[in-house]
């Protein structure tokens, strides 16, 4: 298992903390790479992901500059 070290502003991470309702460091670290693997995937099989208000109106498509390095 590979252990991975980051410097984090002290008052973002505890902001970010409780929007997430106070996990634990290790769980947002594994969330934050969950949620960049699914991107990545969906970048390499040409798939864009969307961010919606609540009516499904106003759209806005998540980009991610380091993924535009993945081949489709």
């Amino acid at each position: 298992m590979a252990e991975i070290r980051v410097n984090i502003d002290d008052t973002f991470l505890e902001e970010l903390k409780k929007k997430l309702g106070n996990p634990k460091n290790t769980e947002i670290v594994q969330d934050a790479l969950a949620l960049l693997n699914w991107r990545a995937d969906a970048r390499k099989n040409g798939r864009d992901i969307l961010s919606a208000d609540p009516k499904r109106q106003d759209l806005e498509k998540v980009v991610l500059p380091r993924l535009a390095n993945i081949k489709q």
